[in-house]
Formats: C-alpha cells, sequence, structure tokens
C-alpha cells in the first residue's frame, strides 16, 4: 500500500496542540460547560479553567482542539456564549509563535523595533499592576439585589433587577438578569450598578 502524502493531508502540529484561549468567562464555568459549547465545532482534546490558588476562575480557559479546522471553526465564529457570558477567542502564545504569527522575545529584540527587555522585568502581570485601593473596590456583594442602569450594550437591561453572582478580578460584577424570557449573566461595572 502507498500512503498519501499529499501537502493537503500534512498538517504541522503544534507541541500544545490546537490550543484556543477563551477570555472573559464567568466564574462559575466549569471544564464541562466549556467542552459542551466547543464540542459543537469538532472534537475537544481537553478543556482547562484557570484557577487562582483558591481555586476561583480567572476568567480564562484553555481548549486544545484536536483539528486545526475544528480551532478555527470556533475562532472564526461570529459570537461564542458559555452560560449566557458571551466570550473572546484567539489562538494561545504558543500557537501563535509555532504559526509564525507572533515573533518569540529573543526575535523581538533583535528586530530593532525597542529595547531588549531586561530579565527581571519582562512581564507584568495584571495582579502586580492593580493597586490596592482598586482590587477591594466593589460595594457589592454576592448574592445582594442590585439596579442596573446606563448600559449601550444591553440597553434591554436597563432598569431590571438582578442578584450579584461573583466579584471579577478587574472589578466588575457578575450579575444575573431576566428581561422578559430572556436570562443572561453580564460582568458590569459597579458605576451601572446601584442598590
Amino acid at each position: 500500500k502507498e500512503l498519501a502524502l499529499l501537502p493537503e493531508n500534512l498538517q504541522p502540529k503544534p507541541p500544545c496542540g490546537w490550543e484556543v484561549v477563551a477570555a472573559g468567562l464567568s466564574m462559575h464555568i466549569t471544564e464541562e460547560d466549556i467542552i459542551r459549547v466547543f464540542s459543537q465545532f469538532g472534537r475537544v482534546q481537553d478543556a482547562k479553567v484557570t484557577r487562582d490558588l483558591n481555586g476561583l476562575s480567572k476568567g480564562v480557559a484553555l481548549i486544545v482542539m484536536t483539528t486545526r479546522e475544528a480551532a478555527e471553526k470556533a475562532l472564526n465564529s461570529v459570537e461564542v456564549d458559555i452560560c449566557g457570558v458571551g466570550v473572546k477567542l484567539q489562538w494561545s502564545t504558543m500557537v501563535k509563535q509555532e504559526m509564525g504569527l507572533l515573533k518569540n522575545r529573543d526575535e523581538e529584540g533583535l528586530s530593532g523595533s525597542g529595547p531588549v527587555p531586561s530579565a527581571a522585568g519582562r512581564r507584568t502581570f495584571q495582579e502586580e499592576r492593580r493597586d490596592s485601593a482598586e482590587a477591594g473596590s466593589c460595594p457589592f456583594r454576592v448574592g445582594q439585589s442590585v439596579l442596573v442602569s446606563g448600559l449601550k450594550g444591553a440597553p434591554q437591561f436597563n432598569g431590571a433587577t438582578g442578584l450579584v453572582q461573583g466579584v471579577r478580578g478587574d472589578g466588575r460584577c457578575e450579575v444575573l438578569l431576566t428581561a422578559g424570557d430572556e436570562a443572561r449573566t453580564l460582568a458590569l461595572k459597579v458605576e451601572n450598578l446601584t442598590v
């Protein structure tokens, strides 16, 4: 037998697999929720919600699809909702590097586009940049009833009363809202909420 080694049958696979990053997740989303949603695009090899040391979701998940086509189908979809929350999708940094879509740090330093970052200060994480006053600035607690106002992207929820489901690291509150027969969990800024 001869194997068909046609170029279209050969796809180099990045070492990390066809990994997609989903950001903006609700704190309550599980790996099972992610697998259920991403299965519509193809077979899911693995899904992992990133969590902090206390086991709380960081609002980001890594999803490994078995084929590039399945991953691209997810990335090209207009809107992906997981448990009523719209999420942002992109290739993981490792996949971008393997596909030549992203320069690594050494190449960035050689390109002449700017100074080479020092080894000690290459990255600053959002948690480090946030000052302590902002970190605890949410005046609402989980389970508290709030009134929503000033929404431009979802005006049907202005004037609605909702329940705070959680507080995100960026200071937004996840609020469960119902308007008519529609129920959604939205990540809302504190200035859009009153008691």
